[in-house]
């Protein structure tokens, strides 16, 4: 073996020897190259980026890209196709990829969300799952398919289901050959604490490959308020209870016709928050990316009401790269801190399988984004004992898991479980809700 390694090293010497007088002709041509590259005028793109495409070895594209764009560059098949996300790909968003590859490698994560399909601006499950979760507690057609402007009938949702949302990479990967799939169990996003919070959906498989995570994911907040510190750099998640409003009162979502439900409570705590963070990292001068994170298009629709009337008085947040969006969205991202509601605390509770709050891949998807700080608010008093059913990883069955509950006492034991009070005061709160404009909400946490 050594003496195979001598013998090639010594060819491969030999060979650059022999081009050296050409390798000092050429220089001058690759410097000059190199140049018109690293600052390329108009009439440098149009004569060099054909030919830079046509030689390409590895080119990134969507799986929906129109198929022209490939052939039109004389691409017309791969060695290997690779498909990162594959989980979140419908069966006829596969197709093209496939059929360009003589080989295909799959990458995702089956215990995440499936493909989303959306009826306007709201999630197709998410007016069927409030349907079947609320009809018997209040016996009212909110949800249901009279409503002729719904064009997403149950029928039709039935008929499309499979089609449009199967989740084709779950289907195969579960049933494949050992010998041609693989689990990967080190993550190198997440803190470790955060990552506690979604490990029983993987069995506590998981584990932390990053060097010294105090150090490479230290969010660095110092947060005080009036009642306590509620961020610190020790502190990676954080839960702040919505069972009651800061005065000490029971509060509950509000549910709108057709329009599926919100939590204001939640919404401001949220954006409270977020002002928090960006006068602290405005005081460090930096800048962080946030993201906002709901299960429910109502909420998001109110977290967005809010935060624009805090801008139009008091001007943008500049310290904060902010992204408010659904958790089906959010999917295959990630940012440096991750603010989730979970919005529903219902007066009558009927524990449905097929709540949101209840399905295992979307609270995986809401827990997993965060890489340095993670802040859930939710409803203690509904959440708690509400149980998810979690699909075993190497056998048939599920595992009923208390979640919320097992995330609450992690929570706990660090002493990152506030009550809403500790984030918005009586005071504040009042003021808040009885002036509905939009004015005076926020006059101790302007940025």
């Amino acid at each position: 073996m050594v003496d195979q390694a001598s013998g090639t090293a010594k060819e491969l010497r030999l060979k650059l020897s022999a081009q050296s007088e050409f390798r000092k002709l050429a220089l001058p041509i690759m410097d000059k190259w190199l140049k018109v590259l690293s600052k390329p005028n108009e009439e440098d793109v149009s004569t060099i980026e054909p030919l830079y495409l046509k030689n390409c070895q590895v080119v990134g594209m969507t799986c929906t890209e129109n198929p022209k764009v490939l052939t039109d560059n004389e691409y017309h098949y791969f060695d290997t196709v690779i498909i990162d996300e594959v989980s979140k790909a419908t069966p006829p968003e596969l197709i093209m990829p496939l059929m360009l590859g003589r080989r295909a490698v799959l990458v995702g994560d089956h215990r995440q969300l499936p493909p989303l399909f959306r009826e306007k601006e709201l999630a197709w499950e998410e007016v069927f799952q409030m349907q079947n979760e609320d009809v018997s507690d209040e016996q009212d057609t909110a949800y249901g398919g009279s409503n002729q402007e719904t064009v997403l009938t149950q029928e039709n949702y039935d008929k499309y289901k499979t089609m449009v949302t199967a989740s084709l990479f779950k289907q195969y990967f579960e049933s494949a050959d050992p010998q041609i799939k693989s689990s990967l169990f080190t993550q190198y996003r997440m803190h470790p604490h955060i990552m506690d919070t979604i490990n029983h959906f993987y069995e506590n498989r998981l584990v932390c490959g990053i060097n010294n995570p105090d150090q490479a994911r230290n969010h660095g907040l110092l947060v005080n308020n009036s009642q306590c510190e509620y961020l610190s750099p020790n502190k990676h998640v954080v839960w702040i209870d919505s069972s009651q409003d800061p005065c000490g009162r029971k509060y509950y979502e509000t549910k709108m016709q057709q329009k599926g439900c919100y939590n204001e409570l939640e919404a401001r705590i949220l954006i409270s928050v977020l002002i928090d963070i960006n006068n602290r990292l405005k005081e460090l001068n930096q800048t962080k990316s946030v993201g906002i994170i709901s299960f429910y298009a109502m909420q998001i629709r109110q977290l967005n009401i809010l935060l624009k009337q805090h801008i139009s008085r008091y001007g943008k947040l500049s310290n904060v790269r902010w992204r408010i969006s659904t958790v089906d969205k959010f999917q295959g991202r990630e940012q440096d801190l991750i603010l989730v509601s979970l919005v529903r605390n219902k007066q009558t509770v009927r524990k449905s399988a097929k709540a949101f709050v209840a399905q295992f891949e979307r609270v995986n998807v809401a827990m997993s984004r965060a890489r340095e700080l993670l802040i859930v608010t939710g409803a203690k008093d509904m959440l708690a004992d509400y149980p998810v059913l979690v699909p075993n990883m190497d056998r048939e069955g599920y595992t009923q898991s208390y979640t919320y509950k097992n995330i609450m006492e992690q929570v706990n034991l660090r002493g990152s479980f506030y009550p809403s009070s500790f984030i918005i005061s009586p005071e504040d709160w009042k003021s808040m809700t009885n002036n509905r404009d939009g004015r005076n909400r926020y006059d101790n946490r302007k940025s």
